[in-house]
């Protein structure tokens, strides 16, 4: 149970996820600390710098594994990096506070599959074709060995109003100009609200073991241009497909646990895309 004394903690409250979970923490009034990379923001904790640096307090009930570096460009061009990072100190940040008492949620992705295969369970073995999903993979295997005390919650996609992509499309219809979105590239949306919320309930379960957050189905990025251009009233014509430079993943849906999807509840996708559109401002 949270307390003044052992708040939760949220690494990475800088990043989008972070920032949700925090807000809604904060908002039911349960103690809640969340840790910035930035200099002058407190707790400090940049998993860049040496461990010592890190503003740890001396318990926690549970901790949030937020933070990282997630774009896949900047992965397979800083392997090295990035790996640091996304496994070597979240790893060593892990151990630290499960020593301290804190049940851990680590945030994960269906990129520790390569997408060839539609819902994948939670026993299939992963095999990630990006360096992202493959440093993910390694960070499961090693928390795994925390026992039951950390939950790995893989998500497909987290959409919000506020998604560069969609903004550049709407700002582009407006202008009457044409957008070329992916026809064979897809993606499985679950609204940032929503993730929040299940990763807060994932959390009271305190269960541990791989956890899959999913919609029930992909949505292909032409159809959700097609959509925003008749949700903008705009001609359908300005939407215009073309295939994605590389081969895309197929699929990008996990299979949740019967148990999991019972409790967790996640939207269709299609609700999901049509809320998502009028969140538009």
């Amino acid at each position: 149970m949270a307390s003044a004394d052992h708040p939760v903690l949220i690494v990475g409250g800088d990043s989008l996820i972070g920032r949700a979970l925090h807000e809604s923490y904060r908002a039911a009034g349960i103690p809640c600390v969340a840790t910035s990379r930035r200099a002058g923001q407190l707790p400090q904790l940049d998993l860049a710098a040496s461990p010592e640096t890190w503003e740890l307090a001396n318990s926690y009930s549970a901790a949030f594994l937020c933070a990282g570096r997630t774009k896949l460009a900047d992965c397979e061009a800083h392997p090295v990096e990035t790996e640091l990072i996304n496994v070597t100190r979240t790893t060593e940040l892990a151990r630290k506070l499960s020593a301290r008492g804190a049940f851990l949620v680590f945030l994960s992705t269906n990129l520790v599959f390569d997408g060839n295969k539609a819902f994948p369970t939670v026993e299939d073995a992963p095999n990630p074709a990006t360096i992202y999903g493959r440093q993910k993979a390694e960070a499961e295997k090693i928390l795994r060995e925390l026992g039951e005390g950390v939950a790995l919650v893989r998500l497909t996609k987290v959409v919000h109003a506020a998604m560069p992509l969609l903004l550049d499309w709407a700002a582009a219809l407006r202008r009457q100009e044409v957008v070329r979105p992916y026809s064979d590239m897809v993606f499985s949306p679950v609204p940032l609200d929503y993730v929040a919320g299940a990763l807060r309930s994932i959390l009271s379960r305190r269960t541990g073991g791989i956890i899959h957050l999913s919609a029930e189905t992909d949505i292909s990025y032409a159809s959700l241009a097609t959509s925003l251009a008749e949700h903008l009233d705009v001609s359908p014509d300005l939407v215009q497909p073309q295939l994605a430079p590389i081969p895309a993943p197929r699929f990008g849906t996990l299979r949740m646990k019967p148990e999991d999807a019972a409790m967790l509840k996640p939207p269709p996708a299609t609700e999901t895309i049509r809320e998502l559109l009028a969140s538009l401002k």
